[in-house]
């Protein structure tokens, strides 16, 4: 077998580099080349299941996609010339991989062991990618081919590995988006009800290969009636209740215009589902978004009525768990209370980034159509009327819990996007309980959905006071970390809130000013932040002084504390960008001492003189000299910001050491 071995991987290397000199052979080199090709697909096809019995055939793959990429790559005369002479065997090389591909029997498969059955789904998705390289050259033929050996074998009572191998090269020729020709693909789905699927590896791959055709079927809903009890049947089996849900999910999410008269059947099957504890948390959330699809086609009225029949017992269910006093440990809630609260608050965002009856407005929105709104209340207000109570009860005792923290956020998050101003009247409940919780516990999930209210809601007048006291109450809780003396605790925090006030700058600036609030604070915050040794905490600090030194010329208060703080800014900045901070963020930090120059070019060119010849600068590699040309080449540039860039480089270089060294460049 060893020398086996060697001869296939000398011959694989000769036709990898040499592919396209088996294209363009003639005579008799044409023919010696067509033997090294065959000698090749003999090896793909040796006998017994890889990696059991063999493991030399994985060895060509590379060679056949380098030689389909060489005649597709062609010019359309010499391409078709090369069909036909490839193309058979080609057509040879998928009889090979509809074999290779089965699954043994099932006492051989149990007696593998794990390594051996991870190797042969890796070698079962190379096969879906050579399927599809041949694809690619032999287009339609292939697919009748393909059809024709499924009729065949389903009509003479085949092996249901014979017939999974069909439906597995029908699913890897569709997941990269190739359908063929839209009668052989109906004659497909059509013939799957008559397929026997009591296996549960040829029902796994049946549900896979209908959700890598669900965009062919929102252009054919008619097959819809083929395929919906097909996927509803798994989610009664527990060995198939994940490519049941997942298929489900993207065939009502593509086809989501054509589910209505589908939509009693799907939201009886789905409730069944969830009411059986069968299925694990991730296909509990998929099946959600799947209710959320479907339900965005019918009436509000409907809607309601489904939605207290399927959400009604896990709002219940939720709401004990929040009821659910301490186990244990004293002031640790248990396990079990945790994992319910996660999986009904998840499902219940997942079910509200679905469940939206103007999708097709915001859709053709989106395209540049003129909009007409729906004027009926959006179903997930009322959804998250009734949720958010019990939200407050749950972080009366969870607020220090990041997870839970984190999966509320995400559910707030999913429902104002879906909502936007329908979400006005909860705002002042959201904007209080986002303080609670950033007071009690300083998270980034609460930072980044404090951005999207703000960036909602803080023009508006009706909730201006709110948003003022949100911003306001995060503004001083972030201070007091920076007071605290752990600030390195928190430094992903202080990242979300850096880009959080870079958000608002660059949209609404007038935000961060007032009568409580100074931006000077906010200012020193970034001096503090920049010094910390967290590269993306830096990068966010960065962007923020870009855009507040740019804001100052329009806020006369910004170009106050720009006058007053700005030169500690220089200071810690040419003390970083000569080496105490990674080469990595010089670029970012040169960003921001450019944005000064180009904004406060009067104030920039009087303290950058002192600033690069203070004694408290210690920078022993920069003479006098040196520096002072360094500043005076700052002052002169201040149009290109590549050029500037490349001083501020040199001059780290210099003061490190480094320029005109090999290492100079890395």
């Amino acid at each position: 077998m060893d020398l086996v071995h060697g001869i296939c991987r000398l011959t694989v290397a000769i036709g990898e580099n040499h592919s396209k000199l088996i294209l363009e052979s003639q005579g008799d080199e044409r023919q010696q080349c067509l033997d090294l090709t065959n000698l090749i697909l003999g090896f793909t096809a040796l006998p017994g299941h890889y990696p059991v019995d063999e493991n030399i055939s994985n060895m060509p793959f590379g060679f056949w996609y380098i030689l389909q990429d060489e005649i597709t790559g062609a010019e359309t005369v010499k391409c078709q010339e090369y069909l036909m002479t490839f193309g058979p065997i080609y057509m040879h090389l998928v009889d090979v991989m509809l074999t290779k591909v089965q699954y043994p029997s099932e006492d051989e498969y149990n007696t593998w062991n794990t390594e051996e059955k991870e190797q042969f789904r890796c070698y079962r998705q190379d096969i879906g990618d050579t399927l599809m390289y041949c694809f690619t050259l032999l287009r339609q033929p292939l697919l009748n081919n393909l059809y024709g050996m499924l009729v065949r074998v389903q009509s003479q009572g085949g092996s249901w590995q014979q017939l999974e191998a069909l439906l597995f090269a029908f699913r890897s020729i569709a997941e990269v988006g190739e359908y063929g020709d839209d009668e052989c693909v109906d004659n497909l789905i059509r013939l799957l009800p008559q397929i026997n699927m009591s296996n549960v590896t040829l029902a796994t791959t049946a549900l896979y290969m209908l959700e890598a055709y669900s965009e062919w079927l929102a252009d054919m809903p008619d097959a819809l009636d083929c395929v919906i009890p097909l996927v509803l049947s798994g989610l009664n089996n527990p060995d198939l209740s994940v490519p049941a849900t997942m298929s489900l999910k993207e065939i009502t999410r593509e086809c989501a215009l054509d589910m209505k008269p589908h939509a009693d059947r799907i939201l009886t099957s789905i409730q069944a589902a969830l009411n059986s504890n069968l299925l694990k948390s991730r296909e509990c959330v998929r099946l959600m978004a799947s209710v959320g699809f479907v339900l965005s086609t019918l009436s509000v009225q409907e809607i309601l009525h489904y939605l207290d029949v399927i959400v009604t017992p896990h709002l219940q269910h939720l709401e004990a768990a929040s009821h659910e006093q301490p186990s244990g440990i004293k002031n640790h809630p248990s396990a079990a209370s945790k994992g319910t609260i996660l999986v009904k608050v998840n499902m219940l965002a997942s079910l509200s980034a679905t469940l939206d009856i103007r999708r097709e407005d915001k859709e053709n929105q989106g395209l540049g159509s003129a909009v007409t709104s729906s004027q009926d209340p959006q179903p997930v207000s009322f959804l998250l009327q009734r949720v958010f109570p019990i939200l407050q009860k749950v972080l009366e005792v969870w607020v220090c819990d990041l997870g839970i923290v984190q999966s509320i956020c995400e559910f707030l998050k999913r429902a104002i996007t879906t909502l936007l101003d329908d979400v006005g009247p909860m705002v002042p409940g959201i904007c209080e309980l986002l303080v609670q919780i950033y007071t009690a516990s300083p998270h980034v999930p609460i930072l980044d959905l404090s951005q999207q209210m703000l960036m909602l809601f803080s023009l508006n007048e009706a909730y201006s006071a709110n948003t003022q006291s949100l911003i306001l109450q995060l503004t001083n809780k972030t201070l007091s970390l920076f007071q605290s003396g752990n600030i390195r605790e928190h430094t992903e925090v202080i990242e979300a809130y850096m880009n959080m006030c870079t958000k608002i700058l660059k949209t609404q600036p007038n935000i961060l000013i007032s009568n409580d609030m100074s931006p000077s604070a906010i200012f020193q915050c970034g001096l503090v932040s920049i010094t910390l040794p967290e590269q993306p905490t830096v990068k966010a600090t960065c962007n923020f002084f870009n855009i507040f030194i740019a804001q100052s010329n329009k806020v006369p208060m910004y170009a106050q504390t720009v006058t007053q703080q700005g030169q500690a800014l220089l200071e810690l900045l040419i003390k970083a960008i000569s080496g105490a901070a990674p080469r990595s963020l010089v670029e970012p930090m040169s960003d921001v001492i450019f944005s000064y120059s180009k904004n406060c070019n009067s104030h920039f060119t009087t303290i950058m003189p002192e600033v690069i010849m203070s004694h408290t600068l210690e920078l022993p590699r920069a003479n006098k000299v040196q520096r002072e040309q360094f500043a005076k080449s700052l002052m002169r540039e201040r149009a290109n910001k590549r050029q500037f860039r490349d001083i501020v480089k040199e001059f780290s270089l210099l003061c490190r050491g480094l320029l005109g060294t090999e290492y100079a460049d890395f």
